[in-house]
């Protein structure tokens, strides 16, 4: 089989459309010739790593979906698709761009993501039209200045690359509202990065930042901040402008303490501060009313406030991995609750308000000193998952039986005495 056959054959439901068309060629491309005036064209997952030259005669087509395949490099037939808007190269073996990628100017939506890059070529900046531009999980060790040029740019994605650092010519791309730069190995962001003024999700976990500039301060629309795992001491004094921040992760950086103007981020309806060194929980966290998750696992803590059950709108909340003995009464308030994990601590008993958590879906509990479960347990009516490995158990109250829900116990690590007869009616998959 030939190679113009073979891809004769992988694009065969193009033909099949053909034929209930009226074309009735099989030689493909004069199908392609007959079929110039479609607009998309989807041929993703199809294995093919070339395309026939009459693909160039399809001058209407506006999306072209090659993701998933085996190409090495784009065929020159795309380059004259002048007409482009989308283009979806991603997952593919592409080691670079052709020069002629720039001179699609009606070009809104470039995903290259999943595949070799190591750079990108100047012409890229041409793309004067482009509103997402994904190049996550490639090689690019830069990136060259005239990504700057691309003024219209809204979604910017180099989630796992090889960055060091990035242009200054980054700050003119003054439409950008999404900026992902998840594990590269930038240690620093330019200052020209306070001019992106409508940026509203910047994502940089994950690097090895050991500063933020202090134009951050000028991210005045920013909603949600990331800086998880980098080697970050503190926090710029501008980074107190940042008051309509809704989800903050600082977790796993270097910071000696927490700066009390984070309490007046009342917007915040995700916190994560996990791994941090915390003996206490800064009580300005009280003033976050809006909170609906709250990372705090991976500390030092001995004791949760009362004021923890004053966070009405919480849904998660992580205590892992701790030096908690025993929770708060109020505990019990959070009535919203759906997500507790108190894993890895030295909790000896639990509170029976817990049992007011009805709306709970998954509790872990393993990992700690536990020798009795309280009653009200069996009042967590919507509980799917509970977690009782490597406790001190040696037996389980009866009414865990009327969780008509649960579909996953595990018990691993106990000294149960015996496993209790209700188990054997309850649908859920126990480990023990």
């Amino acid at each position: 089989m030939n190679k113009q056959d073979d891809l004769a054959q992988k694009l065969q439901p193009i033909i099949d459309w053909a034929d209930e068309n009226g074309i009735s060629d099989t030689y493909l491309p004069r199908d392609f010739e007959r079929l110039s005036k479609i607009e998309k064209l989807n041929l993703s997952s199809w294995d093919i790593s070339d395309l026939p030259d009459s693909l160039a005669l399809l001058s209407q087509l506006k999306s072209l979906d090659l993701q998933c395949n085996e190409f090495t490099a784009i065929p020159e037939c795309i380059a004259k698709l002048n007409q482009l808007k989308n283009l979806n190269l991603g997952n593919n073996k592409l080691q670079e761009l052709p020069e002629w990628i720039g001179n699609f100017h009606q070009l809104e939506r470039l995903m290259v993501d999943d595949n070799e890059l190591t750079v990108l070529p100047k012409s890229i900046g041409n793309l004067g039209q482009l509103r997402k531009l994904d190049l996550s999980d490639n090689k690019l060790i830069s990136l060259p200045r005239t990504i700057g040029n691309l003024n219209r740019l809204k979604k910017l994605n180099l989630t796992r690359n090889k960055l060091m650092y990035l242009p200054d010519s980054v700050g003119n791309l003054s439409q950008l509202e999404m900026l992902e730069i998840v594990e590269n190995k930038l240690k620093a962001l330019p200052e020209s990065i306070g001019n992106l003024s409508r940026l509203k999700i910047l994502d940089i976990n994950e690097n090895k930042l050991i500063a933020l500039p202090d134009s951050i301060g000028n991210l005045t629309q920013l909603e949600e901040l990331d800086v998880y795992d980098n080697k970050l001491t503190d926090l710029p004094n501008s980074f107190c402008h940042l008051t309509q921040l809704k989800s903050l992760g600082l977790g796993r950086n270097k910071f000696t303490d927490l700066p009390e103007y984070l309490g007046h981020f009342r917007q915040l309806g995700c916190f994560e501060v996990y791994a941090l060194n915390l003996t206490y929980i800064p009580d300005w966290i009280s003033h976050f009313t809006q909170l609906e998750e709250l990372y705090i696992g991976g500390n030092k803590l001995t004791e949760i406030p009362a004021w923890i059950g004053n966070l009405s709108q919480l849904e998660y909340l992580d205590l892992s991995n701790n030096k908690l003995t025993e929770l708060p009464e109020t505990l019990g308030n959070l009535g919203k609750l759906s997500w507790l994990d108190l894993s890895e601590n030295q909790l000896i008993a639990l509170p029976e308000s817990i049992g007011n958590l009805n709306q709970l879906q998954n509790l872990n509990l393993s990992k700690n000193k536990l020798a009795m479960l309280p009653k009200s347990l069996g009042n967590m009516s919507q509980l799917h998952y509970l977690e009782l490995n490597r406790n001190n158990l040696t037996e389980l109250p009866e009414n865990l039986g009327v969780l008509s829900r649960l579909s996953h116990l595990k018990l691993k690590g106990n000294k149960l005495k015996a496993l209790p007869k209700w188990l054997d009616e309850m649908k859920c998959k126990v480990l023990i």
